[in-house]
């Protein structure tokens, strides 16, 4: 019988996986920058599925929109966080969606 990863480390396989390994990348690579002046680019770590997921699992919310509700909430959060969002109308933020809708 397979074994199958519980709770958090469910995160860390397959498709949902890929919110993990992405912020780990970005966060550790060379070309990251502390300053937001100098950045080409700006990574949103998000885990909007995952949390789903898990939540799924465990069963502590039953709404099924909740990846989209939590995004919005990131989104609003990310706007009013600074001039950055706004420099380019937000095309410069990179948001993953790991999911198939």
């Amino acid at each position: 019988r397979e074994s199958r990863p519980h709770g958090p480390l469910q995160c860390l396989f397959g498709m949902y996986g890929t919110e993990y390994l992405f912020h780990r990348h970005f966060r550790d690579s060379p070309c990251r920058t502390e300053n937001p002046a100098d950045a080409d680019l700006f990574f949103v770590p998000s885990y909007f599925k995952c949390i789903e997921v898990l939540n799924y699992v465990e069963h502590f919310d039953k709404d099924e929109r909740e990846a989209d509700r939590l995004f919005q909430q990131t989104f609003d959060y990310v706007r009013g966080a600074g001039l950055w969002f706004d420099r380019h109308d937000g095309s410069d933020h990179i948001f993953l969606f790991s999911w198939g809708r």
